[in-house]
């Protein structure tokens, strides 16, 4: 088994069996495995994705009522939006994935640079998704 194996797996044991305090643990080998390999990086960024489900998102994210668990999923993956940036020689479906994400941890601290992430690099297969995005950053 090798490190991005034993990774994934420690992080499904932590997200799964271990208390929402432990999440931190799990994000830094999980961010580390990103840009390894193609393969790797698409599990990657779907473990990332059920830890950030528990993030709230609305058309009015800056009013919403935090519990404890999606604070936490905010402050764990929120300084890190920028290794969710798209690059040209992302899949298709690495760079929808990485779109879901940087909309899960926005917040207002990044909401400038995530738009302009969308403005210049967004592919236009996925203008879509993202003009039924526009009213977050209102």
């Amino acid at each position: 088994m090798d490190f991005s194996q034993s990774a994934m797996a420690a992080a499904r044991v932590i997200f799964y069996a271990g208390p929402p305090v432990h999440l931190q643990k799990i994000v830094q080998p999980l961010l580390r495995l990103l840009h390894s390999s193609k393969e790797i990086e698409r599990i990657v960024l779907v473990y990332l994705s059920i830890v950030a489900q528990k993030s709230p998102v609305g058309h009015n994210f800056f009013y919403l009522q935090y519990s404890k668990a999606d604070l936490l999923v905010q402050e764990l993956l929120s300084p890190y939006h920028t290794r969710f940036f798209l690059k040209t020689s992302d899949t298709h479906k690495a760079k929808r994935d990485k779109i879901r994400l940087l909309l899960r941890v926005l917040n207002p601290d990044n909401y400038g640079a995530i738009l302009r992430e969308f403005i210049v690099r967004s592919p236009r297969t996925l203008s879509s998704e993202l003009i039924g995005c526009v009213g977050l950053f209102r």
